[in-house]
């Protein structure tokens, strides 16, 4: 193609390998600036405030960088088995550089093991469903278990692989076999480890997460609505953000008018973005959120993503972050 964009292997690994070293860089230097108080004024809402935010030290900001890091591992493996050529990696470029990974370094651990869980199950659903071995179905029942332990929205997983087995005609007889149903035990058990943790401490979090929610209904305004919507744009910048838009409207169009049309692949990737992303926005003017609630859609949806990406997008995904972290350097 003629662009310093297409390379060979070796390239890439050195560019990534660059890019995240740069990025660690950055996170260093944003340890005790005044950007911290603005991830957590910015990213924790009023239910989430019995967790507390100590200081960051270098020690914690590796594990982030790190657990980071395999997640990226995590979806070149989905673009690799997926996406032919070079897209691979320009999806994975276009994630490294993205500032929600920097959101993912300075999170709370139990969100990082989460994000990492999540991406671990998908991948192990992936290898399952497609390559028919049913170990990776009891491998991806653990970190099933794990996700739910780690946050409860994890749910959207087992939704996802029942959505995708129940509409994919090729893969429907999965459901008449003990596959699916080991990972819905799993998150049962979790649920109800989960229940009896909370109900040994008065079920205190759901409380303080109830009065977080009457307070959001109250005070909903449009302001609150963009503020919510600025924050995912910050996370994703303009391309992605819009490309991820782009994503959900063009295939909830094809899921009505030409469902054959998807092939089986894309399918299962959709299963695992869609019900989170429509579900955030359907939810967002009548419910309390948390800002970072979309992180794990955007880790499955960037492989979708992926595969249309043009060389162009990811150039000005590449020059928006750029400035985006120069002006962060200077303005904190």
């Amino acid at each position: 193609m003629g662009s310093w964009l297409v390379m060979n292997t070796k390239r890439w690994l050195l560019l990534l390998v660059l890019l995240n070293m740069v990025m660690l860089w950055f996170a260093l230097n944003l340890k005790g600036s005044n950007v911290l108080p603005f991830f957590e004024k910015y990213s924790l809402m009023p239910q989430n405030s019995f967790h507390q935010f100590s200081d960051f030290t270098f020690g914690k900001i590796m594990v982030g960088w790190g657990l980071m890091l395999v997640i990226q591992v995590i979806v070149l493996g989905m673009s690799w088995l997926i996406m032919p050529g070079d897209r691979q990696w320009w999806t994975l470029v276009s994630l490294a550089v993205t500032p929600f990974i920097i959101r993912g370094i300075f999170a709370a651990i139990y969100e990082q093991l989460y994000f990492v869980f999540w991406t671990s199950s998908v991948f192990l659903f992936y290898l399952g469903v497609f390559r028919g071995k049913g170990w990776y179905w009891i491998l991806a029942s653990f970190t099933l278990a794990g996700a739910y332990l780690s946050a409860y929205n994890s749910y959207f997983l087992i939704i996802g692989l029942f959505l995708f087995l129940i509409f994919s005609s090729r893969y429907r007889f999965y459901l008449f076999t003990w596959k699916p149903y080991v990972p819905l035990i799993f998150l049962l058990v979790a649920a109800l480890i989960s229940i009896k943790t909370n109900f040994g401490h008065g079920f205190i979090p759901g409380s303080i997460a109830d009065a977080g929610r009457s307070y959001y209904i109250q005070q909903i305004s449009g302001h609150e609505l963009m503020r919510q919507l600025s924050w995912q744009g910050l996370l994703l910048l303009p391309i992605l953000f819009f490309g991820f838009w782009w994503v959900a409207i063009k295939y909830v169009i094809r899921i009505f008018s030409k469902p054959n049309q998807i092939n089986a692949q894309v399918w299962f990737l959709l299963s695992f973005y869609l019900p989170m992303f429509v579900g955030y926005y359907v939810l967002l003017p009548f419910n309390q959120l948390h800002l970072d609630w979309l992180l794990p859609a955007y880790f499955t949806g960037i492989v979708i993503l992926g595969k249309f990406i043009k060389l162009r997008w990811l150039k000005w995904h590449l020059g928006c972050s750029v400035v985006f972290y120069i002006l962060t350097l200077i303005i904190y």
